[in-house]
This record gives structure tokens, sequence and C-alpha cells, in this order.
């Protein structure tokens, strides 16, 4: 009699375990995402995450970003800054920043350089709007900054600064990389190469990506 509770019971677990397995299998968190949760743990926590979205901080914004982007923690892209046009004369807007993640998506893309969004989002008055597919897998010619050839939508610089989401202020210098009128030729270099996240060093000065 007691054998065969046992075997039942037994039974009764096996089957439990292979009708669980196949939910978890279906249904599961970790689809379509290779097998590396380490690099997850990067920047979540499963238990003990004190911020949201189970973030292994309490920064949020930027300043998350900044956690490893502050020129000692990453491989990459040390000392960034905000986006905005504070800093020099002539601005045609009044003060704005970008946060990291309107250009850049945190889960990367293998295809994308700087793991650059496939979609920016870009702020049109008070209203975020999304831009049209950016293909960003060159520094210079084909599907870089602005390389001249493709729609503007698809260049990262140029998905802001056309006359679309700029009225009245279009990208006018070096557009695809040639020469403005007395200006000089930068088909050669990238817009980064004058154009850096951050001039001096600061997390916190808003430089405005200006040369």
């Amino acid at each position: 009699m007691k054998t065969g509770v046992f075997f039942t019971a037994v039974l009764g677990l096996l089957l439990l375990f292979f009708i669980s397995g196949a939910v978890w299998a279906d249904a599961g968190p970790h689809g379509g995402y290779t097998d590396t949760p380490d690099a997850c743990a990067t920047c979540h926590r499963t238990h003990t995450a004190p911020g949201p979205r189970l973030l292994n901080s309490d920064a949020t914004g930027n300043e998350f970003c900044y956690t490893c982007h502050n020129g000692t923690g990453a491989s990459a892209t040390p000392v960034v800054s905000t986006h905005a046009n504070t800093d020099f004369a002539n601005s045609a807007e009044a003060a704005f920043s970008l946060a990291c993640t309107q250009c850049h998506d945190p889960h990367g893309n293998a295809s994308a350089l700087a793991i650059v969004r496939e979609y920016v989002q870009v702020q049109a008055g008070a209203s975020p709007v999304t831009s049209g597919p950016v293909v960003f897998t060159a520094r210079e010619g084909t599907n870089s900054f602005d390389d001249g050839v493709s729609p503007p939508s698809s260049r990262i610089c140029v998905t802001c600064h056309d006359n679309a989401n700029n009225p009245g202020f279009p990208m006018s210098n070096h557009v695809g990389g040639a020469n403005h009128v007395g200006g000089d030729d930068f088909t050669s270099l990238d817009c980064t190469a004058c154009h850096t996240h951050s001039l001096d060093a600061d997390l916190y000065t808003e430089d405005g990506f200006m040369p």
C-alpha cells in the first residue's frame, strides 16, 4: 500500500515537473535572448534591485548611464554629457537636453554602431515623436552620420537637424560630409571628429556637441 502511494506521488511530481517546464519554455521571460544572463546582471538584479525595472542602482535617467560611462567604468564612450545648445552663441532654440536613451538603446543592436536606436526619439515641442528608421552602421560613407545619399530620417545627426524636425534651421553645413561655402571639406571625417559628447570632461556641462 505504501509502495503504491509512493510511486503515485513520484509520478505526480514528475508530471508536474514536465508540465511546468513546458509552460516556462513557452512563456518564459528569457525568450529570444542569448544564454548570457551575466550580461543582464551588469544593470539588473532580480530580487534586490533598489531601482525601477530591476535596475541595480536607484540612479535614474542619464545618471544611471553615468554609473559606467563616467570615464572610469566603461570600455567605450567615456565622459559623456547631455546634448543641448546653451553653451554657444546664436542658439536657435531655448535650452533643452536629451536623455541618453533617446538616441542609444541600452540593450544594444549588433548591427548598429554605438548602440544607436533603430528609431530615435525626437522631441517636437512638448511631445516626443519617434523618427523614421535609422540605419547607422558606419562612421563615414554609406549609412554614416550624414552620408548625403540615404533619406534624412535614416541619418543619425539629420534625424533632428533637417528642416522637418528643426523648422527654419535645417542642417546646412557639411551635408553629406561635403564643404559649405567658405568652409573646409570634411568628406573624410565623421561628425564626432569635431562634435564630441563632451568638450571639457565635465559630465554635467551641456556642451551641445559643438566643436
